[in-house]
């Protein structure tokens, strides 16, 4: 049986994890939003240490994976109480393969202070 300390300790990771979670998946929800394209020479897809590098109107910026954190221009997106294990791009093309229409990312987030506390992140993000 769980001592309350233990319930509480593994309470306030599984909530730390989740919102780590929603956090990116905003913060990649907004990005697809305002991007224009994919630099694909750039970007380093079907890896779990992915680069993506995104255009924007304005300028490319990117998002890496990095002492196992997310970086966005290199400013952690993610906190120091969950790390992250995978950052796995897939490209999907047009029909000709020849443009980024959009990707499928994959992020595993695990908390720092309770190791089987983790929490999965699937987004496609589509490039209108």
């Amino acid at each position: 049986m769980l001592s309350t300390q233990e319930a509480t300790n593994r309470t306030s990771a599984k909530t730390e994890t989740h919102q780590a979670s929603q956090f990116v998946l905003e913060h990649l929800h907004e990005t697809f939003r305002q991007v224009k394209s994919i630099d694909q020479t750039s970007s380093v897809f079907n890896n779990d240490e992915g680069r993506l590098f995104v255009v924007f109107s304005d300028g490319m910026r990117n998002y890496s994976l990095t002492n196992s954190q997310i970086l966005f221009d290199s400013i952690p997106i993610t906190p120091k109480t969950v790390s992250v294990t995978k950052f796995f791009l897939e490209p999907i093309y047009d029909k000709k393969d020849v443009s980024i229409i959009a990707v499928k990312i994959t992020i595993r987030l695990v908390s720092t202070e309770e190791k089987n506390v983790s929490e999965d992140i699937n987004f496609l993000g589509v490039i209108r």
